[in-house]
């Protein structure tokens, strides 16, 4: 809260991964990551802002910092309520009927449908104590490190047998224990760097080494199984400074990948479209391939053919594939060859996208083609608002069912051409790198295969 003139004294420092915001002197967020590590400061206003804006400005300081040392407790919180337990660990107290307020205490009753407890703050070192009542036969399994390649978790049975796993399959631990209780017990978890330690009501389980560790975030949490019952009295959570990791090049100075005049970049391969090769985030991620922006299963399941991938209509998304790596601001050239059967939507090769926008090939069933500017670059449904006409036109005689579509970007002019026939040349220097792919507007249907990449020719 501000002070008693209404006024915020607001810091944040910067130093190495270590990012950290404090008001009035006390801590309010930390987190670390290791994609910029030097830069300019400063700060900006989001509305007008009241006083003298000249008295802000004057009244701040800059000064060096130094990194926290690895091993120094950042953050430590407890959770003694189940109001505090719940709306922490993202779990709807309100409405989810298997879970319940009793004798002051989370009681998580999952039934058939088990519970996944977790946070939204990701760490890399970070130790977690629950005290919880085993009711019934119950079991529940501490995490640290969730969504990462790191994920460690710790079983813990009411009827003592307990085990440690690495990445839900690689058993680093594993016995049966007197100390854990058939009511109530301390469960610890700790994960410290390449050490993890599981503790029970005070005693050592386990302390594992993990070899050839590599530093990685994650989240933490806890599962509670079918038919368990459990009670949550308390939840302490503590984060400490790991060690620093071995710097990221900044993304403007990734390496980028040289080709030949001509060269294929992508090559027809239906695997990629219908397997996939990873999450299909937008990104520089160096898996070369294509992957449905937004995951749809119909892809990966009945909607394809050996040699075609069918696209269904979608009121709500476009039917959006990108090209994973960054191609920069290489002269580039998308072709193929694809097929609209239904009277609306439209399909359309892109480039040059990033988060920014990207430059769109698009034809619809009648015959009406666009080459066109998109500020918005993901697979929203496109708005009038967003969109740049750059030049435009009608193909006679026109057969959607049957199309070989290309598209040239070359520096800044961008060539989209229609069975071998140039449709529309322009030139526009608004997005200089970014992405490639294809997609089919909402409530299209149709379909694509033989797509191809390549560097264009420089003519």
């Amino acid at each position: 809260p501000p002070k008693a003139d209404g006024s915020i004294k607001l810091t944040l420092t910067c130093a190495g991964n270590q990012i950290s915001v404090k008001v009035n002197g006390e801590q309010a967020l930390y987190t670390e990551d290791n994609t910029w590590r030097t830069g300019r400061y400063g700060f900006f206003f989001t509305d007008n802002q009241p006083g003298n804006i000249r008295n802000t400005l004057l009244n701040y300081t800059v000064r060096p910092a130094q990194a926290i040392p690895a091993g120094t407790v950042v953050d430590e919180k407890v959770f003694s309520s189940p109001e505090e337990i719940a709306s922490t660990f993202n779990l709807d107290l309100m409405n989810d009927d298997r879970l319940k307020i009793q004798d002051n205490a989370l009681l998580m009753s999952p039934g058939n449908n088990p519970l996944h407890p977790f946070i939204n703050n990701k760490s890399a070192d970070v130790e977690l104590t629950l005290e919880a009542e085993f009711l019934s036969s119950a079991a529940l399994n501490l995490h640290c490190r969730i969504e990462s390649a790191g994920l460690i978790g710790a079983e813990i049975n009411r009827d003592g047998v307990w085990n440690l796993v690495l990445n839900s399959e690689k058993m680093l631990a594993n016995g049966t224990s007197s100390a854990i209780q058939a009511g109530k017990n301390q469960l610890t978890l700790s994960c410290i760097g390449p050490d993890i330690t599981l503790k029970i009501n005070g005693q050592t389980l386990a302390s594992v080494e993990l070899q050839g560790y590599s530093q990685v975030e994650g989240t933490v949490g806890w599962d509670v199984y079918e038919g368990s019952e459990v009670k949550i009295t308390n939840v302490a959570l503590t984060a400490l400074q790991s060690q620093m990791p071995l710097a990221f090049p900044p993304l403007n100075q990734v390496s980028i990948p040289t080709y030949q005049p001509g060269e294929t970049i992508f090559a027809w391969d239906m695997n990629n479209f219908v397997l996939g090769c990873g999450g299909g985030w937008w990104g520089r991620d160096f898996n070369p391939c294509f992957w449905r922006k937004t995951y749809n299963q119909f892809v990966i399941t009945e909607h394809h053919t050996d040699n075609d991938i069918l696209v269904t209509p979608n009121d709500k998304s476009l039917t959006l594939f990108t090209y994973q790596p960054d191609l920069y601001d290489l002269p580039v050239e998308i072709s193929a060859e694809a097929t609209l059967t239904s009277k609306g939507g439209g399909a359309a090769l892109f480039c040059r996208a990033t988060a920014i926008g990207r430059y769109e090939f698009y034809i619809q069933p009648n015959g009406k083609w666009f080459i066109r500017r998109n500020v918005i670059a993901e697979d929203y449904l496109p708005k009038a608002k967003h969109l740049a006409i750059l030049a435009q036109g009608t193909v006679e005689n026109f057969s959607p069912e049957n199309m070989q579509l290309s598209a040239t970007c070359n520096g800044p002019e961008l060539v989209f051409t229609l069975n071998g026939v140039e449709l529309g040349r322009v030139q526009d220097a608004l997005y200089p790198e970014g992405q490639a792919g294809i997609f089919f507007d909402v409530n299209s249907e149709g379909s694509f295969t033989n797509l191809h990449l390549n560097w264009a020719k420089v003519k």
